[in-house]
């Protein structure tokens, strides 16, 4: 409901169902702070207990204020009427409001007319009644705050549902970067772009996600486009070419185009586009993710063409490629974690795939820390090796410095190639060269499964492994999970075992 819409009247009469226990109007059952509740007696229920609380809440907090005895049980209406006096006697407005509303209203088990109300107050009809309206009206702001913030929670999950679900459980040292990444992203005069630059597997993609979660919940942000590389969609009928793949500036231009609502992106051509859409985002606030970069074929170019569609929108990206020669790009190189931090995610993700069952030593998570450094994912793959077998077995090989990061993924895979089962691995297999970055469903997985010929327990066996592995990252929703695989994986795979690995 808007919010000019929750007037006194309303309230009002919402007040006066609830005195005589009437229904109230439906304007009043369809807040939006109360759609949580699904038919509408359980939103008149939870509307009339919300009036209650808050009433009796703010009477209680001046009461206090005003050191007014609390009141206990009352039994007569003598009490009841002995309370009123109490409340007006100190002559204070906010006080002798709610108690007003309270008592005319709220208040059950006796119900006093007008003539013991005045005499109680010691107030003439009118100005009792003056009284009430206050009252109302400063029910009425509670009201608008309740559904103020219900919009803002709505629209906040709104913006949320563009953004695949999370690939990560919690997040390491990235709270001051990620903070900082919202103040450039909403100060006025900050930069219209914004690259998070690194190599794979540091976690910028991660990094933009949590930033963008946050960004969400800030006030005046219309919408928010998250924009990756893809040229496949999955489906339970199987793999479909996906329309809208990100692999070119052309690409890149449709999505915006179609996520905006703007209709077909046969009908005009990308310059058109690019014209149509530079009003909009440059005078309204979008956030606009365009994950993984260096993925789209002609990303030199496709900077300074979006350049002209900022304004009040402003652009995160991410990519391993950096963008410093902009000179209208921020850029951030996302660092690696700090000893601690990596110490922490080691801890974290060990506890979790073990149950609990394994715990590192100090000594243990230095060695890995000072082998494969503060980098997010090599880290994760190691400690679920380090599940299974002892550190310096899952070290061995690796060695502390001068090593290309490349060359550490590559290590680190085909030690956990060689860990998994034999369904395990045709699992994986069956999936890496089709999967895309959103992931794919339990269904999805099943038939690749049954393509590669695992029975159900070996398909149940081999997803339960890879997960136990860090090499499928499940999605944290519980009723609507995403399988997925990281980049590195994928790439690793494709071109090491794709000729019969």
């Amino acid at each position: 409901m808007e919010l000019d819409a929750i007037t006194p009247k309303l309230v009002e009469q919402a007040l006066k169902a609830l005195r005589y226990d009437d229904d109230p109007p439906d304007a009043v059952t369809n807040l939006d702070f109360l759609t949580v509740y699904r038919t509408p007696v359980e939103r008149m229920y939870e509307f009339n207990r919300f009036v209650t609380d808050t009433v009796g809440q703010r009477l209680a907090h001046y009461r206090r204020l005003m050191n007014v005895p609390p009141v206990e049980d009352i039994s007569t209406r003598e009490q009841l009427q002995a309370a009123l006096a109490a409340d007006f006697a100190p002559q204070n407005v906010n006080l002798e409001a709610w108690s007003a509303l309270y008592h005319r209203y709220i208040e059950a088990d006796f119900m006093l007319d007008v003539h013991e109300l005045e005499a109680a107050s010691g107030q003439h009809e009118r100005q009792f009644r003056r009284r009430v309206e206050s009252g109302v009206r400063k029910l009425v702001r509670v009201l608008r705050e309740a559904e103020q913030r219900a919009h803002q929670s709505n629209h906040a999950a709104y913006l949320r549902a563009g953004l695949n679900s999370p690939e990560y459980h919690l997040l390491y040292g990235v709270d001051g970067l990620r903070a900082q990444l919202v103040r450039q992203l909403t100060q006025a005069g900050g930069p219209l772009f914004v690259s998070l630059e690194g190599m794979g597997g540091i976690g910028k993609t991660a990094l933009a996600r949590a930033a963008a979660e946050l960004l969400a919940e800030q006030a005046g942000l219309a919408g928010l486009i998250w924009i990756s590389a893809r040229s496949e969609k999955l489906t339970a009928a199987g793999i479909e070419p996906l329309d809208e793949a990100a692999q070119s500036l052309t690409d890149v231009v449709n999505q915006l185009w179609q996520k905006l609502g703007l209709g077909s992106v046969d009908s005009l051509s990308t310059d058109e586009k690019l014209l149509r859409l530079a009003p909009i985002l440059a005078n309204t606030r979008y956030l606009v993710v365009i994950d993984n970069l260096e993925t789209v074929a002609d990303s030199q170019l496709l900077i300074p063409r979006l350049h002209a569609l900022a304004g009040a929108s402003r652009f995160l990206i991410t990519s391993r490629e950096s963008l410093s020669a902009f000179g209208f790009v921020e850029t951030y190189r996302v660092p690696e974690l700090s000893p601690e931090d990596s110490a922490a995610l080691l801890t974290a993700e060990t506890e979790r795939l073990s149950q609990g069952a394994v715990a590192l030593e100090r000594a243990d998570l230095d060695r890995i820390y000072d082998t494969v450094g503060g980098v997010p994912l090599a880290l994760k793959l190691v400690a679920a090796q380090a599940v299974v077998m002892p550190v310096d077995r899952c070290l061995d090989g690796l060695r502390p410095s001068g090593r290309r990061p490349e060359a550490l993924f590559e290590y680190i895979y085909r030690h956990t190639w060689r860990l998994l089962s034999d369904p395990a691995r045709r699992l994986l297999f069956a999936i890496h060269d089709t999967i895309t970055p959103d992931g794919a469903r339990l269904r999805w997985l099943n038939q690749m499964g049954a393509g590669a010929g695992l029975s159900a327990d070996e398909f149940a066996g081999a997803l339960a492994e890879l997960h136990r592995y860090s090499l499928l990252e499940i999605s944290s929703a519980p009723d609507d999970r995403y399988y997925r695989l990281h980049r590195l994986t994928i790439m690793f795979l494709r071109n090491e075992f794709t000729h019969g690995a």
